[in-house]
């Protein structure tokens, strides 16, 4: 550990004579930060975070989340090891993630998939989609979830950005800081955290913003990173918040990606299995559960008492 620090210390001061050039390099920053993972375990985090803060200078906000980073980090690299690294996603333009994740809602990956190309197909391109009846829509669509509702909200939503730029695009949010760019795709009807992040995210645009689905709801509160009554949109806050400053947006991406896989596997929703869950020395939830097995508490007993999110 002390050769590690001491390497981070020289290279801050390195970073600090070129400039530019290797400010610049974020795949330095991504292959510094993921040996960090393997290198360090969760009780040397106060020399990992120290670390980070020496090989990285520019990111002075990073000590002021030193508590939130550290659950993010440990969490981050449990899963790494149990489920390797993911898939890097296929990256479609914002207007084209902004349909998958519309017809996404509450319905499985390959379902909504399925229906993306139907729709690509059908119309050959989004324009048309937006002029498009509910009836013409529905059939097309009709094995996702409550797909007579978004045979409505998905033109309406196309509608709305042409209603607002002129025409059919939102590839103008490149050029807006990611905040900004998250509340002007909240303002359109039926978009709320999570397509906006996956808008931005996973799209072309690539920028820093969790996804935060159902599965990762759930990890996130029996790991009582967020409080239980806490909605969507708080969630989503407070989790993005969590994720240490010097992540690229690819590293978000695998963070959503192996939360969203922890929850489909071992978090699930009605039978968690925490006795092998990788977390469940972390998990204050599935150490309750795993120590009172014949309870069957429910998901809600679990939750409480709710640790302070100032304190993470």
């Amino acid at each position: 550990m002390v050769v590690i620090f001491l390497i981070g210390v020289s290279w801050g001061a390195f970073r600090s004579a070129v400039g530019q050039e290797i400010r610049d390099g974020v795949w330095v920053r991504k292959a510094f930060s993921r040996l960090t993972w393997l290198a360090v375990g969760s009780a040397d985090s106060f020399l990992l975070h120290l670390f980070l803060f020496c090989s990285y200078t520019r990111f002075m906000q990073y000590t002021l989340s030193i508590g939130a980073a550290a659950p993010t980090i440990t969490i981050h690299r449990r899963l790494l090891a149990a489920f390797g690294a993911p898939l890097p996603p296929l990256r479609l333009d914002p207007l084209s993630q902004l349909v998958l994740a519309l017809i996404n809602v509450r319905t499985r990956d390959e379902v909504a998939r399925a229906a993306f190309a139907g729709l690509a197909l059908k119309f050959r391109s989004w324009d048309r989609l937006q002029h498009a009846a509910p009836d013409v829509i529905e059939p097309i669509i009709d094995r996702v979830t409550f797909p007579e509702k978004k045979a409505v909200t998905l033109p309406a939503a196309l509608r709305a950005i042409t209603a607002r730029r002129g025409r059919l695009t939102l590839d103008f949010l490149d050029e807006l800081p990611t905040d900004a760019a998250r509340a002007w795709l909240t303002d359109i009807p039926g978009v709320g955290p999570k397509i906006s992040a996956s808008v931005l995210n996973f799209s072309t645009l690539q920028r820093r913003a969790l996804v935060v689905d159902t599965h990762c709801k759930r990890v996130a509160k029996r790991l009582r990173l967020v409080p239980r009554p806490a909605n969507d949109e708080k969630v989503s806050a407070l989790l993005d918040g969590q994720m240490p400053s010097i992540w690229t947006a690819e590293d978000i991406f695998d963070h959503h990606r192996l939360l969203k896989q922890l929850g489909q596997t071992y978090c699930t929703a009605t039978t968690p299995s925490c006795r092998s869950c990788p977390l469940r020395s972390l998990c204050p939830t599935g150490q309750a559960r795993w120590a009172a097995p014949a309870k069957r508490l429910s998901d809600d007993r679990f939750a409480e008492p709710v640790m302070a999110v100032s304190s993470l």
